[in-house]
């Protein structure tokens, strides 16, 4: 069972799906955090997706997404705070830099005070977010899309080779 998750804006999306895209409906979703404190459980919809609202947690802290789909059924994504974005929220400080002026020079763009400049921060990363949303279910699909025609012609030659090799020893045993 593969499952992927992915930050959308304020809520986290969950994909959870059996080979073949075909995916796990009403999985039980159960997500923790690093130390194991239960902040969010809930069920997969018709398409093997579940949103819910992104936890607050503290910048280093990490998240496990458990998808239970039956007996014998199950899959875990580990997020990171980057993939959280945790460290978006984290102030930054400007290096400090000393500009000397030219007296040709255009006049330098406005600087941003820190609360500007991780107010455009959260605005790029939310463009961003919504405008890499059709790859990032793509990604999803792609992951558990089961063996390739390639993979499954790679194991019959294993296969095959394995039993070449017990038919070479096993004849070189008889003419001993």
């Amino acid at each position: 069972m593969g499952v992927f998750a992915y930050v959308n804006d304020r809520d986290i999306v969950v994909t959870a799906s059996f080979g073949h895209n075909r995916p796990v409906v009403n999985g039980k979703v159960t997500v923790t955090n690093s130390a194991g404190k239960l902040l969010f459980q809930g069920k997969t919809d018709s398409r093997g997706m579940l949103h819910f609202p992104r936890p607050q947690l503290p910048p280093n802290d990490t998240v496990k997404i458990t998808v239970s789909g039956g007996p014998g059924h199950q899959g875990v994504w580990t997020m990171t705070p980057a993939d959280l974005g945790n460290d978006i929220d984290a102030p930054e400080t400007p290096a400090d830099s000393v500009h000397t002026a030219q007296p040709n020079n255009p006049p330098s763009p406005p600087t941003l005070s820190a609360d500007e400049q991780r107010y455009l921060a959260r605005l790029v990363s939310r463009a961003v977010a919504r405008e890499i949303e059709p790859l990032k279910a793509m990604m999803a699909r792609q992951m558990d899309s089961g063996p390739s025609m390639q993979n499954i012609i790679g194991g019959i030659g294993w296969l095959v080779g394995i039993g070449g090799l017990v038919a070479a020893w096993s004849s070189r045993k008889k003419q001993r």
